[in-house]
C-alpha cells in the first residue's frame, strides 16, 4: 500500500447546481489532514492530538461563594444562632388540680374518668409542658396561652440549671400567647434575652429555626427548617385553636412541648 491514500469525493451542490470534486490526502505519520479542491485553495486542517474533553468554563453562583465556608468544620450559621437564643429559652411546668369540686364541668369530667370511683382522693394533679421565651430582663417570658391555661402552679426552668417560679401577667386566647413574669434574685446572673424581629418581612424559602423542649423531656432542643408558607389561616388544630390565625409554616421538625418556644431567623430573632 502506498504511503499516502487518494480519496476521491464526489460531492453535489445544489444550490449552484455544479459538480465539484475533492481529494483528501491523509498522512497517518502526520497530524495535518490536506484537502485539495478544483475551486479552492489548499486548505490545511490541523487534527486534535489529545483525546481528553476540554471541561467547559462557567462561572461560580455568587451563592455558593458565598457559602463557600459551610463546608468548613464547625463554620455552620446555626451554630452561633443556637449560643446566642438556646441560653433565653426557657422549659414550662405546671399543673393544676381537678376533683368534684372544680369549677369547671370538664374538668369534673376528667376527673371521674382518671379516677376510680371506690378511691377516698378527692383531687388530682394534672402536669403540662412547654416552652417559652425571655424577652425582657426583667422577666418576662412569653410562652402559649394552652400551655399554661387554668394551671394552679407555674415553674421556669433555665438552659443554665436555673429554675424560679412564675406568675401569670396576661393571657390573650384569641391569639393564644401568655405573657409570665419570674422574679430573679439580686445576686443571680442577670437573664438572657432573646429579641424579636419583625413577622411582616419573613420571606418564603428563608431559615426557620425552632428551639423548645420537645416531649417534655428534652429541653433546649433546635431544630433547622425553612419557612414553607405566611399567612396561614383557618386551621383545625387537635384540641382546638386561636380564634385569630395568621401562622407561618415551617418544615422544622415539631413536637407536642415545643408549644410556646420561639422560631427564630438566623440573626437569631424570634
Amino acid at each position: 500500500m502506498n504511503t499516502f491514500r487518494n480519496i476521491l469525493l464526489l460531492l453535489t451542490v445544489a444550490s449552484v447546481s455544479f459538480f465539484a470534486w475533492a481529494v483528501v490526502r491523509v498522512d497517518p505519520t502526520s497530524p495535518v489532514v490536506t484537502v485539495k479542491s478544483h475551486a479552492e485553495p489548499t486548505v490545511q486542517l490541523a487534527a486534535s492530538t489529545s483525546t481528553t474533553p476540554t471541561r467547559p468554563k462557567f462561572a461560580v453562583p455568587d451563592v455558593l461563594r458565598e457559602n463557600a465556608a459551610l463546608a468548613e468544620p464547625n463554620t455552620s450559621p446555626f451554630i452561633e444562632v443556637a449560643q446566642r437564643v438556646i441560653p433565653a429559652v426557657v422549659s414550662i411546668e405546671g399543673y393544676r388540680l381537678v376533683g368534684e369540686g372544680s369549677d369547671s364541668e370538664d374538668d369534673r369530667n376528667l376527673f371521674r374518668r382518671l379516677v376510680p370511683d371506690d378511691t377516698e382522693e378527692t383531687e388530682l394533679e394534672i402536669p403540662s409542658s412547654g416552652s417559652g421565651f425571655i424577652v425582657d430582663a426583667d422577666g418576662f417570658v412569653l410562652t402559649n396561652d394552652h400551655v399554661i391555661s387554668g394551671n394552679d402552679a407555674i415553674t421556669v426552668h433555665l438552659d443554665d440549671g436555673r429554675s424560679y417560679s412564675a406568675q401569670l401577667i396576661g393571657t390573650d386566647p384569641g391569639t393564644d400567647v401568655a405573657v409570665l413574669k419570674i422574679d430573679v434574685p439580686a445576686n443571680d446572673p442577670p437573664l438572657p434575652v432573646v429579641p424579636l424581629g419583625n413577622s411582616d418581612g419573613v420571606q418564603v424559602g428563608e431559615w426557620g429555626i425552632a428551639v423548645g423542649n420537645p416531649l417534655g423531656e428534652l429541653e433546649s432542643s433546635m431544630t433547622v427548617g425553612v419557612v414553607s408558607a405566611k399567612g396561614r389561616r383557618d386551621l383545625r388544630i387537635a384540641g382546638g385553636g386561636p380564634a385569630y390565625q395568621n401562622f407561618l409554616q415551617t418544615d422544622a421538625s415539631i413536637n407536642f412541648g415545643n408549644s410556646g418556644g420561639p422560631l427564630v431567623n438566623v440573626k437569631g430573632e424570634v
